[in-house]
């Protein structure tokens, strides 16, 4: 499960969103997914081109986000998600690799919610507040 959200004050905050996500998971059963090995990627994996998942913010979010900088310009983004899998000595458990990433323009110029950003010009970074990627 994936998802993303700007960061403002009074949350939630990255890693309580990221929670929420692996906690709606775990509760759910486990069903379908794709097997990937180490060094495999998905979606190559599965023979998916550009592969990508629509984000919306509401007006509200972005308004939050600004209030939440230094100057009521810009936004910051991020990126959660929680992986979850099962081994097959003990297929009725839940392990979870969750994972959290600061999106940021590729040039040292912040993010803001006015015009366009080409994707080729945002990068992931790890998250430089308390634990972003952990499993169980």
């Amino acid at each position: 499960m994936l998802g993303s959200g700007v960061l403002k004050n009074g949350g939630p905050f990255p890693l309580d969103e990221q929670r929420r996500r692996c906690d709606e998971i775990r509760k759910s059963p486990i069903g379908g997914g794709y097997t990937i090995f180490p060094g495999e990627r998905f979606p190559e994996k599965i023979g998916v081109g550009q592969y990508s998942i629509g984000v919306n913010l509401s007006p509200d979010e972005i308004a939050q986000g600004l209030l939440a900088s230094a100057d009521r310009k810009h936004i910051a983004l991020f990126v959660v998600g929680c992986i979850d899998y099962t081994f097959a000595t003990d297929s009725a458990r839940h392990h979870q690799t969750g994972f959290i990433f600061d999106l940021r323009r590729n040039i040292p110029e912040l993010i803001s919610p006015e015009g366009r950003i080409d994707a080729n010009g945002l990068s992931l970074f790890e998250f430089g507040i308390g634990p972003g990627i952990q499993a169980d």
